[in-house]
């Protein structure tokens, strides 16, 4: 089985498939190679890898965003315009993110849209017109 899984690997790799996976998911994806009714069913799938420093292809599949979107976020206009700015440092050149701080910003935007929700909604209808004499 070890070497039929390696032959597999290789073929992936070596078609280009792995290389356009990686284009779509970046790193944080896994992998599920399956037979039924003698066809090979291969599987990709969006997955952050769990660790509490987070990279943008991790968020990006916590929170089902595109990575250009989470670029977007990170940027000195938005952190300087956004009513809850999303938490990040930098480490070099890349973005990373903190679990925590990720689930505590979420959890903030979850309660400020539930308060929004509860607002009363302003009358409906037609106003009515006042004869001014």
């Amino acid at each position: 089985m070890s070497k039929a899984k390696d032959k597999l690997r290789q073929a992936i790799t070596e078609s280009g498939l792995l290389t356009e996976v990686k284009k779509v998911f970046g790193f944080a994806f896994s992998t599920n190679i399956s037979e039924k009714d003698g066809k090979l069913i291969i599987q990709f799938a969006q997955q952050d890898s769990g660790n509490d420093v987070m990279t943008l292809d991790d968020l990006s599949a916590m929170l089902q965003i595109d990575r250009s979107a989470l670029k977007d976020m990170t940027e000195v206009r938005a952190q300087r315009t956004d009513k809850y700015p999303i938490p990040f440092f930098k480490v070099g050149r890349n973005t990373r993110f903190m679990r925590d701080k990720i689930i505590e910003w979420r959890e903030k935007l979850q309660a400020d849209q539930e308060q929004a929700i509860q607002i009363p909604a302003l009358h409906k209808g037609k106003k009515k017109r006042v004869a001014v004499q």
